[in-house]
């Protein structure tokens, strides 16, 4: 095993945590379905929130606006849920699984980048944005297959 200094302490939440995230995760992917792809607006998340900077049919900056709130639930939901399951421990924690999260952050980055730039030189237009808004909820996934498929060799 590579020498990686004090690399065998990381502050892992404890494994238990990952059953929370795994519930918050999947209801932020069902949520993104109903409410970002399916445009589903139910009237119960219709709230009054601050917003920086608000633009529809007019501009609106530092102020309370009326906006349903199905999409940025969802999205909420889905990056807590992701946080929780990258940042906690495994039940049965080995010395290896440390080296495999360094592995797999590395391997996440260069994957992300690597499609990132083909995406942004092979795609015009609308193509291009849709595919910037979905690359960030990619890459969360693309680090849990990397090393949930790496844990085997230790």
């Amino acid at each position: 095993m590579e020498d990686v200094g004090d690399f065998k302490r990381l502050p892992l939440l404890p494994w238990q945590i990952k059953y929370v995230g795994v519930v918050l995760l999947l209801l932020g992917a069902v949520g993104g379905y109903f409410f970002i792809h399916l445009g589903e607006k139910p009237q119960w998340l219709e709230w009054n929130v601050f917003t920086l900077h608000s633009q529809y049919l007019s501009t609106k900056n530092f102020a309370l606006i009326t906006n349903n709130q199905g999409d940025e639930l969802s999205v909420l939901l889905y990056f807590i849920g992701a946080c929780l399951l990258i940042f906690s421990a495994e039940r049965k924690e080995k010395s290896g699984y440390n080296v495999a999260r360094l592995r797999a952050s590395y391997k996440t980055l260069l994957i992300s980048m690597v499609t990132f730039v083909a995406g942004y030189l092979l795609l015009h237009g609308m193509a291009i944005i849709v595919f910037a808004a979905v690359m960030p909820f990619i890459v969360p996934l693309i680090y849990l297959a990397l090393f949930y498929g790496s844990l085997r060799k230790y």
